[in-house]
């Protein structure tokens, strides 16, 4: 598309930096430029695991379709069908999450992560002027995160965009005057192939 980038930012996990470097690699091939990443440790993922570790417990025991998709995941574990029962017990915990249904001790909130994730899109808006380029190698959280906070969402329809974010796929905003607007969302024209198109 000859998009060139005059800062690339990405979050400090493992596939935030691998993804920069193929997109690197291939800049490379064609004789561009790429800027050396810089880590905003802001931009990283919410902890999944412990999310479900803390709250499915207290959730069981208080909520009946929580139980009833816990309870349909277990009988399912060994089935082809585990990873379809897990998305949706996640899903239904990550609801409870966001609307801070029980207190989870060491559990950011919603609130807490899409305050984290801001700060990041801050730092990196801070760094360039409005005629500038940049890029961000993240994950679906922060993506939604930053979409409910342009879009000025309430968190369940900010948790909308997370479950539909293709891996592989980019958002862009616009940035003018101070303000930011979300162009286009959940992109991959570059994925011409039915099979990589994933979710996770």
């Amino acid at each position: 598309r000859g998009i060139v980038f005059h800062r690339v930012f990405q979050g400090p996990a493992n596939r935030h930096r691998r993804t920069a470097e193929l997109v690197r690699a291939e800049y490379e091939k064609e004789g561009l430029e790429f800027p050396e990443p810089v880590v905003i440790p802001e931009f990283d993922e919410v902890d999944a695991g412990y999310l479900l570790r803390s709250h499915l417990p207290l959730l069981v025991e208080m909520d009946e379709r929580v139980r009833a998709l816990h309870e349909a995941f277990q009988n399912g574990v060994a089935t082809p069908e585990a990873g379809d029962l897990l998305q949706k017990l996640f899903e239904e915990v990550a609801l409870h999450w966001c609307r801070e249904t029980v207190e989870a001790k060491e559990m950011e909130s919603w609130k807490g992560f899409q305050k984290r994730v801001s700060e990041g899109v801050r730092a990196a808006r801070e760094s360039v002027d409005d005629k500038s380029n940049i890029v961000v190698f993240t994950s679906g959280g922060p993506i939604s995160a930053t979409i409910a906070s342009t879009l000025d969402l309430r968190p369940e329809k900010a948790l909308d965009f997370l479950w539909m974010t293709r891996n592989c796929s980019f958002s862009e905003f616009l940035i003018s005057d101070g303000r930011m607007a979300l162009s286009t969302f959940n992109s991959y024209p570059h994925l011409d192939e039915t099979f990589l198109l994933t979710y996770r």
